[in-house]
């Protein structure tokens, strides 16, 4: 998860202990919170009429895509070729997380 500068860090602790005062100050400012449990970002939570956490990442999507484009075209790079190594990755996290692959 990659966290912007002008998201609020709260601990798991501290949604536990308040989750009514979490939910609504990212309502009430309307900026999301990331949550942090033992110094790992786990979760974000956005405020639910604002889909800009969804635009901003297709947007830094489509600006990462529009720079290594042209650079994975010039190495042979397909999306093919991307989507079989992405499949052969996650089957092969998923066997030694889990002991089997998936089907």
């Amino acid at each position: 998860m990659v966290r912007h500068a002008k998201e609020r860090v709260v601990t798991m602790s501290e949604v536990h202990r308040a989750p009514g005062k979490v939910f609504k100050d990212v309502a009430r400012h309307k900026q999301p919170v990331v949550v942090e449990s033992n110094g790992l970002f786990i979760a974000r939570i956005v405020p639910y009429d604002e889909p800009a956490g969804i635009e901003e990442g297709l947007q830094l999507l489509d600006e990462l895509v529009a720079e290594l484009g042209p650079r994975a075209a010039e190495l042979g790079i397909t999306e093919e070729n991307v989507v079989k190594r992405m499949r052969a990755i996650r089957k092969k996290l998923q066997q030694k997380k889990y002991g089997q692959a998936p089907a």
